[in-house]
């Protein structure tokens, strides 16, 4: 655990009473906002306020319907994100739930672009789980998180699909995009095999939330906005990409997810299921 004089983390500069149970976390990057999603997000919040912030990490914690909810905005893939976990697992937090959010890429022609997608579980083509465990453990979404997901992008409107998604390393050649004309060999076709195989989105993160999340006992879900696909070369005309709607379902799914655990607390229930709460 690497902390400072005043005992905050030298990451993120928070300490274990910063975080809130529900966190939402996101790249800080030019591609999906023009300030902070700690500031962004967090204004959306009652009685918000900045909890900790170095060069690396922002975290913002405040209310949302009246349960507590922490920002945490990153640096870009698997080696970033990992650090900002770690905070939340090795600083003894409250945090149990951890919604990822941000845009992606899709391989699919019926996932437009503007579209949400809603994870199952990650292909794990990247290589910070692996440091973490073997390829056969599985990156799979917490299904309590993925039905509320579900639930709040019903609720709002929102165009969305849930299914297999991926994490790779590589924004441009991991997806098939050729750098000066570059593509090696072992990279050729890559979008048109991902996309035979069903998968739905591709970024670079989602993985790591998920494989943390399964082994340290947290729920981990993922929404993401799509900007582009990576078969027909469509994508978004301008930056950055308004992902508002993915940070909307992720608060209106942490309201849900708030209720749901308080009827299963009521119930005397581990596990939810639409009878606990809305039993006939």
């Amino acid at each position: 655990m690497y902390l400072d004089s005043e005992g905050r983390t030298i990451f993120t500069g928070t300490k274990p009473e910063d975080f809130a149970p529900f966190v939402i976390m996101t790249v800080r990057d030019a591609l999906n906002f023009t300030v902070d999603p700690a500031e962004e997000i967090g204004a959306l919040l009652e009685d918000w306020r900045m909890v900790g912030q170095t060069l690396m990490y922002s975290v913002s914690t405040g209310y949302y319907k009246g349960t507590p909810v922490s920002i945490i905005s990153t640096g870009t893939g698997g080696p970033s994100r990992e650090l900002a976990m770690a905070d939340l697992i090795n600083n003894d937090t409250q945090t149990h739930t951890v919604i990822d959010i941000g845009s992606c890429g899709t391989y699919q022609d019926f996932v437009k672009i503007g579209d949400l997608t809603i994870s199952l579980g990650e292909v794990r083509d990247e290589g910070t789980t692996q440091e973490y465990i073997d390829l056969g453990y599985p990156a799979v979404a917490h299904y309590e998180v993925v039905m509320a997901l579900i639930e709040a992008a019903e609720k709002l409107g929102y165009r969305y699909h849930v299914g297999i998604t991926r994490s790779d390393d590589s924004i441009y050649l991991g997806s098939g995009a050729p750098v000066r004309g570059y593509l090696p060999r072992h990279q050729e076709g890559v979008a048109e095999h991902w996309q035979q195989a069903g998968v739905i989105n591709v970024q670079r993160e989602a993985a790591l939330n998920l494989v943390m999340c399964n082994l340290f006992g947290l729920r981990g879900g993922s929404v993401r906005h799509v900007g582009r696909n990576f078969v027909s070369g469509e994508h978004k005309p301008s930056y950055p990409y308004s992902i508002e709607n993915t940070y909307r379902t992720a608060l209106e799914a942490i309201a849900l997810l708030a209720r749901w655990d308080a009827d299963k607390e009521k119930a005397g229930r581990k596990w939810w299921s639409p009878s606990v709460s809305y039993a006939e």
